[in-house]
């Protein structure tokens, strides 16, 4: 059975770009265009994998993997890959705490080297702690609009 990849990217070039490669590759691939698309699809059809942009509408890559993660197992050991322009060090810590980074513009053997080392890796996933660096750059579920007992799932 193919690995499941939920891409998620505001752009529709990059969309197009990165599922033309992995379908090639023999992966079947779910976009969505904005993060709250994203949490909809994998709660509907759970992938194997999730690649996102950082920076899209609505609710931001750091918005996905907080939420995903959030929702126990299996979610919290799902493999997660950045994909993204922003170039800085915080995000590139943050992207890797998460699973994985990879900065736009890749190469094609960048992307595909990228998901096969995310589908690989066992274990539990890092769970993201900035207490030391003195910043929380994830959002809070209040933040997103929910109440307390009310699930990522429920509201998007």
């Amino acid at each position: 059975m193919a690995n499941k990849i939920l891409l998620v990217d505001d752009s529709q070039t990059i969309r197009n770009w990165a599922s033309k490669i992995l379908e090639k590759s023999g992966f079947v691939v779910t976009q969505a265009r904005d993060g709250a698309e994203a949490i909809r699809l994998a709660c509907a059809d759970a992938p194997d994998l999730v690649i996102v942009d950082v920076v899209m509408p609505r609710i931001d890559g750091y918005g996905v993997c907080d939420a995903l993660k959030s929702m126990g197992e299996p979610w919290r050991s799902l493999p997660i890959l950045f994909l993204t322009s922003v170039h800085d060090s915080a995000t590139e810590l943050i992207g890797r705490d998460f699973g994985a980074y990879l900065r736009k513009p890749a190469m094609p053997e960048q992307l595909l080297q990228a998901v096969q080392k995310s589908l690989n890796s066992t274990g539990a996933r890092k769970q993201v702690v900035h207490g030391s660096h003195g910043m929380n750059l994830r959002p809070t579920q209040s933040s997103l609009g929910l109440q307390s007992n009310e699930s990522f799932c429920d509201k998007i």
